[in-house]
């Protein structure tokens, strides 16, 4: 289905179509989203007629459930006989349905875990060919026009995911590796979090409550109290896939809130914010909107005087940027030829730059000045989760240098100490501890050159040059399994009471912190950007044909207006440059 923006009756079906579940009544429905009566009913008898929704228990004749067969044509016997089943059996369970379903004041149902995902994962799913099952596909849809997928029906479709033979998927690569990956991903997670035990039961019996699927661009289209009540009534945690192109709109005083939210959207301000608190980072700068930049920072260059011919002149960074811009690709730059290239980036939006590692510059006898080899450096990145013990750190970091340059990464012990340090220090300055995300790690390694000849088959032994933190996910990774796997055995520790408890007090410390960083350095106040939580998207269709300007207002991440520049150690804005943008 096409989707307009203009049309009240669509936003109206899509509204009760993507709130609408079985334990909620059509008269609550109607008040949680501020309609009549008359209205969601309506909406209600048109999706049952489009076959997008079913009645729970339609009514059937007292003459019919008494004797079906001789009050039913053939043709319709089997699917009046399930009808009947289903109510009979629904009968029977009804005194153990309450007692399951109410919490222990009877007031509601107990509430149940969200999955909030974005219009990103119904792509990869829609887009591979994982299952020879047609409803695999089907459900991909459902998640993307419905934007919601109760928990039975995800039981269902976690069937379907359990299906896919990875052997199958070996052979793939490229882009299709990606959507493999968000594909396994999200069958871990969604087991991980279907199992869950709720920290609400008070009878002493621990029982899984399910887990519920919701899309954040159909979350967002909703009114501020609209949302919030259908979110508290119904759920007691909420984990946020990573990265999303679309930030629900969700406060983070809402207890239990797992992942990047419009107060705390991952942005390249929430990096710098990062490099602030700790004082170490990579060389950064972050040009604004429409910038011309006719040389990069100095301290990009390091140029030192050469004892002799061959031996170390300086370095040159090599550059990892990206345009601050929703689903933006990370590109890694040569500096010597990138100015050109950045300039064309800055003219539809802001670029972030990061010096994520530097290649040594030699003068030869000659007198041309040249890099070293590239078989003397190699640089990877690789994504961590918050408090990972040393031991799997360091099982990660070598099972990916392993992977990617075939040697042995050398076992030193300082080493490990240096990623476990960066590591911790990172997670204490933004009070991620309790939490579920991830670092990604730029790191750059050095060939040990051996006194002894080894032979060509001898594996090379590598020394970290240097490491930094160069991005940051809140919430459960899609794209990176290895990392997924290991973030999934933390979710039942970390969704206890005790550990939700302290989650959401470090998670106000940080929105906090982070509103009084983003008041000093950009024209946001501390004011509006508490207030980014109340508003309502209410544009249709996907996020991604919002104009790039009205997103870098609108979602917690405004544009600069200035040059942004850390030099290793400090923030600073290195001139008053006001550019057009501001007049926006």
């Amino acid at each position: 289905m096409n989707r307009t923006s203009d049309d009240p009756q669509e936003v109206l079906l899509y509204k009760v179509l993507s709130m609408a579940d079985e334990r909620t009544p059509m008269s609550l429905l109607a008040q949680l989203l501020l309609l009549s009566d008359e209205d969601v009913c309506t909406a209600a008898e048109i999706l049952i007629r489009l076959s997008l929704a079913v009645l729970k228990n339609p009514p059937l004749p007292e003459t019919i459930v008494v004797n079906t067969k001789a009050t039913v044509h053939e043709s319709w016997l089997e699917e009046v006989e399930g009808i009947v089943s289903r109510q009979q059996q629904a009968a029977k369970d009804s005194a153990l349905v309450l007692g399951s379903e109410m919490n222990a004041n009877g007031d509601h149902p107990t509430r149940r875990v969200a999955f909030l995902y974005d219009s990103t994962l119904t792509g990869f799913l829609m887009m591979t060919n994982l299952s020879k099952n047609p409803l695999f596909k089907q459900n991909a849809v459902t998640l993307f026009e419905v934007g919601r997928m109760a928990s039975d029906v995800v039981n269902v479709f976690l069937e379907l995911l359990d299906g896919i033979d990875s052997t199958e998927t070996q052979s793939f690569g490229g882009e299709a590796q990606k959507y493999i990956s968000s594909a396994f991903c999200l069958r871990l997670v969604l087991h991980a979090l279907k199992d869950l035990t709720s920290p609400e039961d008070t009878d002493g019996q621990s029982s899984t409550v399910g887990v519920d699927m919701l899309k954040i661009e159909s979350l967002n289209e909703l009114e501020p109290t609209t949302r919030y009540s259908v979110l508290g009534r119904n759920y007691w945690a909420y984990v946020i896939t990573s990265p999303a192109s679309c930030p629900p709109l969700i406060d983070m005083e809402l207890s239990g809130v797992y992942g990047s939210t419009v107060s705390l959207m991952i942005s390249p301000w929430f990096m710098l914010f990062l490099y602030v608190k700790t004082g170490q980072g990579p060389l950064s700068l972050l040009v604004p909107f429409g910038a011309q930049l006719h040389a990069f920072p100095p301290s990009f260059f390091r140029l030192e005087e050469p004892d002799k011919e061959d031996s170390p002149l300086g370095s040159v960074a090599k550059l990892r940027v990206r345009s601050m811009t929703l689903d933006a690709q990370v590109s890694y730059l040569d500096l010597d030829h990138s100015l050109l290239l950045v300039n064309d980036m800055a003219e539809t939006a802001p670029v972030f730059l990061q010096c994520h590692s530097l290649s040594v510059l030699q003068k030869k006898k000659d007198g041309f000045i040249v890099e070293e080899s590239p078989t003397a450096q190699r640089v990877l990145e690789v994504t961590i989760p918050f408090d990972l013990p040393s031991e799997e750190v360091k099982e990660m970091i070598q099972e990916r240098v392993g992977d990617r340059f075939v040697v042995f990464a050398g076992g030193r012990e300082g080493d490990l100490s240096r990623v476990m340090d960066l590591l911790t220090t990172s997670a204490a300055a933004i009070y991620v501890e309790h939490s579920l995300g991830y670092f990604v790690l730029s790191l750059t390694f050095r060939v040990v050159e051996q006194k002894e000849e080894k032979s060509a088959e001898e594996p090379s032994v590598l020394r970290l040059a240097s490491c930094h933190v160069v991005d940051i996910g809140l919430g459960v990774p899609l794209t990176d399994l290895e990392c997924c796997t290991r973030l999934v055995r933390q979710l039942p520790q970390r969704l206890t009471r005790e550990e939700m408890d302290l989650h959401n007090a470090s998670m106000q410390k940080c929105v906090g912190e982070f509103s009084e960083f983003l008041e000093k350095y950009t024209t946001l106040t501390r004011q509006v950007h508490g207030t980014l939580a109340l508003q309502s998207s209410t544009n249709g269709g996907p996020m991604t044909q919002l104009h790039l300007r009205r997103t870098g207002i609108s979602e917690g991440a405004p544009y600069p207006s200035t040059l942004v520049f850390f030099n290793g150690t400090e923030l600073s804005i290195v001139d008053d440059l006001n550019p057009l943008s501001e007049l926006w």
